[in-house]
């Protein structure tokens, strides 16, 4: 099952890559982001209320979340269809996916405090 959802995460990985490559021609990155988020968000939403259970959290809790998704998707995700749209599908996922280990523990070291061992840095660059 594992697999499945791997490969299957790929697939629409590449997929709505080519379809954000296609569409950036149409909409600028910013308003390419917002209908992108506008149709997830009322999609997750509808998801969740028919499937999931109530939430109860913290004010606190609900900040950050709004926090961490304005900056990993509003800022993130508008950048990334910007180098869509400057150097094509396959140049930006290459960056993005080359990047993504050195980026996650440098942000935890800074945010968290974890710090990588000498042998965890060298798993970092074999990725």
């Amino acid at each position: 099952m594992g697999e499945f959802a791997a490969l299957a995460a790929a697939l629409c990985w590449a997929v709505s890559a080519r379809l954000f490559r296609v569409l950036g021609s149409a909409f600028t990155p910013l308003a390419l982001n917002f209908w992108k988020g506008l149709l997830s968000a009322g999609l997750l939403l509808a998801v969740s209320v028919l499937l999931l259970p109530p939430v109860e959290a913290p004010g606190a809790v609900w900040g950050w979340l709004l926090l961490s998704g304005v900056v990993g998707i509003g800022l993130g995700d508008t950048f990334f269809f910007h180098a869509l749209n400057k150097i094509g599908d396959a140049q930006s996922i290459l960056i993005a996916e080359t990047l993504a280990p050195v980026l996650t523990a440098l942000l935890a070291m800074a945010w968290i405090g974890e710090w990588l061992s000498w042998q965890q840095w060298l798993a970092v660059a074999l990725v």
